[in-house]
């Protein structure tokens, strides 16, 4: 049962991942079923004071990625994305989450500048920020994995 939420997760940011390499989009029904499945999960595995700190992630989460959004940081689809992937985590363990996902999107803005330097062509088109989420929350994951049985 330990693995059920970071499985749930981590499959449902593959496909956002895909998407978003595909069509430069994630689809809302991705974050909406995404919070529909953590909080069945939760429903089995938590008591409501343990769930808590997690409402306050996503809730976090939610306004720091509206405001991005609303900037035009952040597109809409990666704010909603973002959203749920906080639900999975507590308040306590946000930030090391977000460094995660923050490095993973350096290294793919690296990794798009040095294409486009390569190619000789300028780099005008956004990157694709699921793959980002996706390898960052897997690095999140995996590092929370107990070493031994």
């Amino acid at each position: 049962m330990e693995f059920l939420l970071p499985a749930v997760t981590l499959s449902i940011l593959l496909i956002a991942a895909i998407s978003d390499l595909r069509t430069n989009r994630i689809p809302n029904i991705l974050s909406l079923i995404g919070i529909i499945l953590v909080g069945i999960i939760f429903a089995f595995t938590q008591s409501w004071p343990e769930t808590i700190p997690h409402l306050w992630s996503m809730g976090a989460m939610f306004v720091i990625t509206m405001i991005g959004f609303a900037a035009r940081w952040i597109g809409g689809g990666d704010a909603k994305i973002l959203t749920f992937v906080a639900l999975t985590v507590p308040i306590t363990k946000l930030l090391p989450l977000c460094l995660w996902i923050s490095i993973m999107g350096g290294l793919q803005a690296l990794y798009a500048i040095a294409e486009a330097k390569i190619k000789h062509q300028p780099k005008t088109r956004g990157i694709p920020y699921g793959v980002a989420i996706f390898l960052g929350t897997l690095g999140y994951w995996v590092m929370r994995l107990p070493l031994s049985s």
